[in-house]
């Protein structure tokens, strides 16, 4: 599941343009040109990357493993997506796209905290993460708010926020597939080692 990460955060980046272009909500209007496409890809790719890895450290790493401790996953999965979505908030400032963006980012983390869970480990979410971000860069969606550059030059039909509601569309599809092979592999969600493995014999006290 792990390894199959950054193809899964390319794909959900791939059905949203696939979609978008499909209904005409966007147009490919020009390209990156040769020489600055390798360089584009390359750093868009380095972008990523560091975004994918640190915020998943913070949020999904730090914060929610803390807040987990002594709260239900529930709440810890809630307040940390307050706090991604309202860090995210930031880059779109206040209005009718903030509150679409923020919606997004709150059924993003909901995905990337089950990751978390599923796991135990941060990788799969930091594959998908960067995957995601990489694609939305180079295919000029706006769900990466912070680039300014992209490897397909796209006209848009629609708002914004119309995108980002489409996006957490399809990020709750995820957590439902998610979900659903979770419970046909009876996997434990959870990031806790068990106390006491049931396979391993149990030692008897002495009598």
């Amino acid at each position: 599941m792990v390894r199959h990460s950054p193809a899964l955060g390319v794909l959900v980046a791939g059905i949203l343009f696939a979609y978008e272009y499909g209904t005409q909500w966007i147009q490919i209007v020009g390209y990156a040109g040769r020489a600055s496409a390798v360089t584009l890809l390359i750093d868009s790719l380095l972008l990523s990357a560091a975004f994918g890895a640190c915020e998943e450290i913070c949020m999904r790493g730090y914060l929610f493993q803390n807040l987990g401790e002594d709260r239900p996953i529930w709440q810890a999965t809630l307040i940390t997506g307050l706090v991604f979505g309202a860090f995210h908030l930031l880059s779109v400032g206040f209005g009718a796209r903030g509150v679409t963006f923020f919606i997004f980012a709150m059924m993003l983390n909901v995905f990337l905290v089950l990751t978390r869970l599923v796991t135990r480990s941060l990788w799969m979410g930091i594959g998908f993460h960067t995957a995601f971000d990489w694609a939305a860069i180079n295919l000029g969606l706006g769900s990466v708010v912070l680039a300014d550059q992209h490897l397909l030059q796209v006209k848009r039909a629609i708002s914004p926020s119309v995108e980002d509601l489409l996006g957490a569309v399809v990020v709750g599809l995820g957590i439902i597939l998610l979900m659903t092979l979770v419970r046909q592999r009876k996997r434990p969600i959870g990031w806790r080692a068990p106390l006491i493995d049931d396979s391993l014999p149990v030692a008897q006290p002495a009598k």
